[in-house]
């Protein structure tokens, strides 16, 4: 008797560009169905043309709560498959303490907190039902949580309580089998930084500042995560894996 496995199924949030983009390319390679979630259909839709393992696109405003909670008939299409969640999504506004307002506040910990918080929660149960071999969510990070940066005190502080919720999610899931971990990057070549318009001298201090003396690729925090994803790593939960070239040893 033949028997057929289900694919397994993971949702990517930030998917249409960046780091998202990059993990859930390599998602795909690895044989996952990716349900890839941001705000810009038409970048979904191009990726999602260039995947193999008929991805689903899913167009979200991760800031509004109630645009979220429409990801629920996806959830009960994928329930029997579904086995992640890697929450990626982020919004980076760079200011001075004095100078961040109540708005650049909201903003994002809409994005970067409660809208990790609020997707996971809609997640979980489905996770705890699932016959997957392997369960995760895995949470993007950032090494402003735990190295202070001038500019970044709302980005930092979000950040850092997605870590605290990371390990608390951690120790109240796993009596179901579902590993939570966080990842944290250092400088990423990312449309969030704006590289491509700083000149040499600029890019080689962004360089400078990593002991590797390198700006991350969106596949360095790719790697990690598909590591994450691996069913072989079903007893690392609670940890938060620093990939960022040695940024945070200054």
């Amino acid at each position: 008797m033949l028997i057929v496995r289900a694919m397994k199924t993971v949702i990517v949030t930030g998917a249409s560009k960046g780091i998202g983009k990059s993990i859930a390319s390599q998602l795909d390679k690895n044989g996952f169905k990716v349900i890839l979630v941001a705000r810009n259909t038409n970048q979904l839709t191009e990726l999602a043309d260039k995947l193999s393992n008929s991805p689903e696109v899913f167009t979200c405003d991760l800031s509004d709560t109630s645009s979220i909670k429409t990801i629920m008939p996806l959830l009960e299409k994928h329930k029997n498959n579904l086995c992640g969640l890697v929450n990626n999504a982020g919004i980076f506004i760079k200011n001075s303490f004095e100078n961040t307002t109540t708005e650049d506040w909201d903003k994002q910990y809409r994005v970067n907190l409660l809208a990790p918080a609020m997707l996971s929660k809609l997640v979980t149960p489905y996770l705890k039902e699932s016959t997957q071999a392997h369960k995760f969510i895995i949470n993007i990070s950032s090494t402003a949580a735990i190295r202070p940066v001038p500019d970044t005190s709302a980005y930092g502080s979000l950040k850092s309580a997605l870590d605290h919720l990371t390990k608390v999610m951690a120790l109240e899931l796993a009596p179901y089998g579902i590993c939570v971990n966080a990842i944290s990057p250092g400088i990423v070549d990312t449309p969030i930084h704006s590289f491509e318009n700083l000149d040499k001298e600029s890019l080689d201090f962004v360089k400078s500042l990593h002991p590797l003396n390198q700006i991350g690729k969106p596949t360095d925090i790719a790697s990690m995560a598909t590591f994450l994803t691996n069913d072989s790593n079903n007893w690392v939960t609670g940890s938060n894996f620093t990939i960022d070239g040695g940024l945070s040893l200054k």
